[in-house]
């Protein structure tokens, strides 16, 4: 175990930021996608390529379209998570120095190192 914990709350709260946005692209990219493949009843074709793409694919289409939706709720999950779990721990450290100010600030010699 770390004997100290250190957290950039402005670079978490990017990141969680950042995750949040790709998630939502993600998702809006899986609504795209299935809207098109509902409207033509999947994207292979009619034509002799067409057939043997459908014959190779077709049963990994639908458990892709579900994963992939799940995969951007996901992403966006974890970004939500991400950025307010920083702002919980950044609001937990300024009440802790508050804490530790209102405590010893006044008495600083008696918690100081002597020489």
């Amino acid at each position: 175990m770390a004997d100290r914990f250190e957290l950039a709350e402005s670079d978490a709260v990017r990141a969680g930021e950042r995750a949040e946005s790709a998630g939502e692209r993600l998702q809006r990219a899986h609504g795209n996608l299935a809207s098109v493949l509902d409207a033509r009843n999947g994207c292979w074709g009619t034509d002799q390529i067409g057939k043997a793409f459908e014959k190779a694919y077709v049963e990994y289409a639908d458990p892709l379209r579900e994963n992939s939706k799940s995969l951007g709720e996901n992403f966006s999950g974890v970004g939500t998570a991400t950025t307010d779990m920083a702002r919980e721990l950044a609001d937990v450290d300024e009440d802790n120095a508050k804490r530790f100010d209102g405590l010893y600030a006044d008495d600083i010699e008696s918690w100081s190192e002597e020489e």
